[in-house]
């Protein structure tokens, strides 16, 4: 999943949505918690900055806010952006 962050900081957005969909395959074995994670509200975290690179991914990202992600509370910030 970090290397889908490492693309976006390159520019390699296509790289990037595929190993989204790669790790979620994988991590989608262990929902809804693993080892402390809460993998559900992971997996919806990254499924929304995903979505956002979905008008870009054969374009420039202009700009995007890397979140700290708090697997306990959510991504506040991005799911206002989304209602």
């Amino acid at each position: 999943m970090a290397a889908a962050f490492v693309h976006i900081q390159k520019g390699n957005l296509r790289g990037a949505r595929e190993l989204f969909r790669t790790s979620e395959q994988y991590l989608s074995a262990y929902l809804p918690h693993h080892q402390g994670i809460n993998l559900e509200l992971f997996l919806n975290e990254v499924h929304i900055i995903d979505q956002k690179l979905g008008p870009v991914a054969d374009g420039v990202l202009q700009k995007i806010d890397y979140p700290k992600m708090d697997l306990e509370k959510g991504l506040p910030d991005l799911q206002k952006e989304e209602s």
